[in-house]
């Protein structure tokens, strides 16, 4: 699996926020559909179990900014 963020354009420092989006590679090297994780996102993390789960940690940056997160694939 392959996690990334980007910045979310219209958004400004320090107030940025991120978009955290995922995709599954295959043993082949093919790369599935990205999926959107979040698009009202900071500060995401990402830890790996070693039965290939991962999961994605990330503080919202709207009001009331709670943590979320999501486990996959």
């Amino acid at each position: 699996m392959l996690v990334f963020h980007t910045v979310v354009p219209t958004s400004t420092i320090p107030y940025s926020y991120t978009k955290s989006s995922a995709r599954l590679v295959s043993r082949s090297g093919v790369f599935g559909t990205t999926k959107t994780l979040t698009s009202d996102g900071r500060v995401p993390q990402v830890d790996a179990r070693p039965s290939s789960r991962f999961t994605v940690i990330w503080q919202q940056a709207t009001h009331p900014g709670t943590i979320k997160s999501v486990t996959g694939p």
